[in-house]
């Protein structure tokens, strides 16, 4: 027998990762990798490897730009999604919007070995974009599932 909720609760859809992928590790790799960025510039660090100098300090520069920018454009991405009857909110933990449900375009799902990914495209651009996406967390997305099967169904959810 499905779990029932008050209906004028919220279900928060995306994982309590979130925030740990969003806030905490972008936050500990900026630093660390950061920090040794800056020793590989002004320390002699190169000398444990068979380089040059420059080469050293180059292949630094680019490890830590390009680490960067693949979590900028992945796990800072990530939004926190709480589904309510009437709309759901989207927040980047700083800011927090209300959609309609007749916003939403389509949903899509990719399956990570760990976690599943949601990405709710929008009908028209949002405060956020567009594209809206999220780490899942399967048990209350099923529970919004078990619990509002009509709109879950009209909204596209799997």
């Amino acid at each position: 027998m499905p779990k029932t909720q008050p209906v004028s609760q919220s279900i928060q859809i995306s994982s309590n990762f979130t925030l740990f992928f969003k806030i905490a590790f972008p936050i500990f790799w900026v630093v660390f990798f950061g920090a040794f960025t800056l020793a590989a510039l002004t320390t002699e660090m190169h000398t444990a490897f068979p380089i040059s100098k420059p080469t050293f300090q180059l292949l630094a520069i680019l490890f830590f730009i390009s680490g960067f920018l693949l979590i900028y454009f992945t796990l800072w991405q990530l939004k926190r999604v709480e589904f309510f009857p009437e709309s759901f909110y989207v927040t980047n933990y700083f800011k927090h919007y209300r959609y309609g449900y007749d916003m939403i375009e389509s949903i899509s799902y990719t399956n990570l070995i760990i976690f599943r990914i949601m990405v709710i495209k929008l009908t028209q651009k949002g405060h956020f974009g567009r594209k809206i996406p999220l780490i899942i967390s399967r048990k209350r997305h099923q529970l919004f599932r078990e619990i509002f099967p009509k709109m879950s169904a009209s909204i596209g959810l799997k």
